[in-house]
């Protein structure tokens, strides 16, 4: 999986995900499910993230520095403790 660059998971029931994501992963759509919590790292190579419409309630995870699309909409966040990347 070292080469994997897109892994898309949307659309499931998932609850939680502690898998390790590789180092190349450049885009991660994790969007619809169920997931109440996010604690793994992302990769510094990832450039779009969508973990929207899940559960979360806190977000507490580093985003990446080159990261260029991100998305957390429809959750139900109630706390963010996560400085944004510099534009």
């Amino acid at each position: 999986l070292n080469n994997l660059k897109y892994f898309g998971i949307h659309g499931n029931r998932l609850t939680k995900w502690t898998v390790k994501l590789p180092n190349n992963l450049r885009k991660l759509d994790i969007r619809h499910n169920r997931l109440k919590e996010w604690t793994v790292e992302l990769p510094n190579n990832l450039r779009k993230f969508d973990i929207s419409h899940n559960s979360l309630k806190e977000w507490i995870v580093k985003l990446p520095d080159n990261l260029d699309y991100f998305s957390i909409s429809d959750n139900q966040l109630t706390k963010w403790i996560v400085k944004l990347p510099e534009i």
